[in-house]
């Protein structure tokens, strides 16, 4: 009896601890989540109702099925009024949910009334599970089971103990509310669906809620296996006159500028441009918009707004600061405008994007000195193979100068992004390798005659030469494919990287075949030989990162650039400044915005 008696009580008291950590845990959700991060999002946000409508077509589940099935032409509509928490009801127990939208569309705000509608049940009803929000871009530093990486989140965020995260897990009492599944690189984006698809299946009554900006789920090859999604509407123009006309004279101002600038109304059909527009002309009357500001000067005005807004609601978690990230992003949006480009990719960067003389001296100062060491260590191999030290030193010298001048006068870095077998140009690459091999041979012969190094010219070495240039020719010209389409790039400056492991591949199939080249010419030396056609080969193709890697040099001491530029465009897309396409592209999320910084 005694010993059911402490049975009893060792579970009471588990109960008691267990209520009261999730107490404190739906309180540190409040406190943080909705009376922080939802009310400082909400201050001067419009109270325009957003339109959902149902995705099937974007999750894996049986009611895609039955929608391909009633070969719906639209996605139907949810009727006005419609509350996610009514959704996830309507699934019941295991409810898994998707939610998508545009940029600046409302996806997160969505979600933390969501999260404030699910705190408020819980706290009156203790058999309701526990909502927990997580940012699930930090997932990407983990790559871990999603289970565990929940367990360290609630105790690292929320200090939760370990051995009671992993009991509410394994009795499914949490509500997992995540967020910002775009903001995963594409690569962790593909495994995080994966890890979400293996969880839910093995904790099938863990309700699920994600949202994700829809351009940067749609381009996955995953799907997450959700029971269903919505999608947040943008909203309409005349929803928005409506509402500004129905707000009286607070809001003339802001329909002015509207009726005015007609290129504005396709920004304001989200609520945060809506906002930021009303934000920036609040408390001005009508007469004071047009003495003080010609439309020019309001769109300037406008995005000043926009930046400053940028600043003050994501600054916490951000590494760059306000004056480096304009600075930073105006030297873009410049080029960018200069170039008639709206799309930017890193490895698209050219010594072109200079802009003084002495940037663009050191630039092929830079490039001349590298081919040139390159050039004279090839040359030294070649004269090596003639067995005198003076042809050594007299062809680095020569080479190195030679190979030094084509580096400097080039102007356009042209990665090898692809290896693409092609006869056409194999066949170029042999004749032209073919002709400077026998020029090089035959200039070696004559030169060496000169200062009495040779004897006379031998047709074994002229038949040498002629064969390495061919060889190294027909490898590096027909094998360079085109650059990579950029919808199949997985990731930022994606050319520059596959140039170089492309420049190993090449130089190896090159020395391969340049080594068979002495007993051809009847000279024993095939291990050398192959080493200076790799070594030609690979300089060839390289020649472009080599290049890019100046130029970025070159930016970065300048001031125009981070060190790591895809680091910075990745917090400049979670700062919505920019948004990130496939591939490793970015485009400013609004090409007025571009216009902006461009004119600063």
């Amino acid at each position: 009896m005694a010993q059911i008696n402490q049975i009893d009580e060792a579970i009471s008291h588990h109960k008691i601890y267990q209520y009261r950590n999730r107490k404190t845990l739906l309180n540190k959700v409040r406190n943080y989540w909705v009376d922080g991060v939802l009310k400082t999002s909400l201050q001067g946000r419009v109270p325009i109702e957003m339109g959902m409508e149902e995705a099937f077509d974007l999750v894996e589940t049986a009611s895609r099925m039955i929608s391909e099935l009633l070969h719906y032409q639209d996605r139907p509509t949810l009727p006005p009024g419609t509350k996610v928490i009514n959704k996830l009801d309507q699934m019941g127990e295991g409810a898994t949910l998707l939610i998508v939208g545009e940029p600046g569309g409302g996806k997160t705000i969505t979600l933390l009334e969501l999260a404030c509608d699910l705190i408020t049940r819980a706290e009156r009803d203790i058999n309701q599970p526990i909502p927990v929000v997580l940012d699930i871009s930090f997932w990407e530093k983990k790559k871990q089971k999603f289970e565990d990486w929940i367990v360290q989140e609630l105790t690292t965020n929320y200090q939760i103990s370990e051995s009671l995260s992993k009991d509410w897990l394994k009795e499914q009492q949490l509500l997992l509310l995540l967020d910002n599944l775009d903001e995963l690189s594409p690569k962790s984006r593909e495994l995080c669906i994966q890890a979400l698809n293996q969880f839910s299946k093995k904790y099938g009554q863990t309700q699920i809620v994600v949202c994700s900006c829809i351009r940067d789920y749609q381009v996955l090859s995953n799907r997450l296996k959700f029971q269903d999604a919505i999608y947040l509407r943008p909203l309409k123009y005349e929803q928005v006159y409506h509402y500004l006309v129905s707000s009286g004279s607070e809001l003339a101002t802001v329909n002015t500028v509207l009726q005015e600038d007609t290129a504005l109304q396709e920004l304001v059909k989200t609520p945060l441009m809506l906002s930021i527009i009303i934000h920036a002309f609040w408390g001005m009357s009508v007469k004071e918009l047009s003495e003080i500001y010609s439309i020019t000067e309001r769109r300037r005005h406008i995005f000043n707004t926009y930046v400053e807004q940028a600043f003050y609601h994501r600054s916490a978690r951000q590494p760059y600061s306000k004056e480096l990230v304009i600075k930073w992003l105006t030297w873009l949006a410049k080029r960018m405008s200069q170039k008639s480009q709206n799309i930017f990719l890193i490895e698209h960067l050219q010594p072109s994007w200079l802009q003084t003389s002495i940037q663009k001296w050191m630039y092929h100062l830079g490039v001349g000195l590298i081919n040139g060491v390159i050039g004279g260590a090839i040359g030294g191999l070649i004269g090596g193979l003639i067995g005198q030290r003076i042809t050594v030193v007299i062809g680095g010298v020569i080479t190195g100068l030679i190979a030094g001048f084509i580096g400097a006068v080039t102007e356009k870095i042209e990665p090898v992004e692809t290896l693409k077998w092609s006869q056409r140009k194999a066949v170029i690459g042999l004749k032209n390798g073919m002709v400077i091999g026998f020029s090089v041979g035959l200039f070696v012969s004559l030169f060496g005659d000169i200062i009495g190094v040779f004897i006379s010219v031998g047709l074994s070495t002229l038949l040498f030469f002629g064969l390495l240039g061919g060889t190294t020719g027909l490898v590096t010209n027909g094998l360079s494919g085109p650059q990579i389409d950029i919808e199949k790039r997985k990731f930022p400056n994606q050319g520059i990287w596959q140039s170089l492991v492309n420049a190993v591949i090449l130089a190896l199939i090159s020395m391969l075949l340049s080594g068979l080249i002495s007993e051809i010419s009847g000279q024993a030396l095939g291990l050398v030989a192959g080493l200076i056609g790799g070594m030609i080969s690979g300089s060839i193709v390289s020649i472009a990162s080599i290049q890019h890697f100046l130029l970025r040099l070159i930016l970065w001491q300048n001031g125009s650039i981070p060190w790591n530029y895809s680091r910075f465009l990745n917090s400049a897309t979670k700062r919505m400044f920019l948004q990130k396409k496939s591939g490793g592209s970015y485009i400013f999320i609004y090409h007025l915005l571009q216009e902006h910084f461009a004119s600063l």
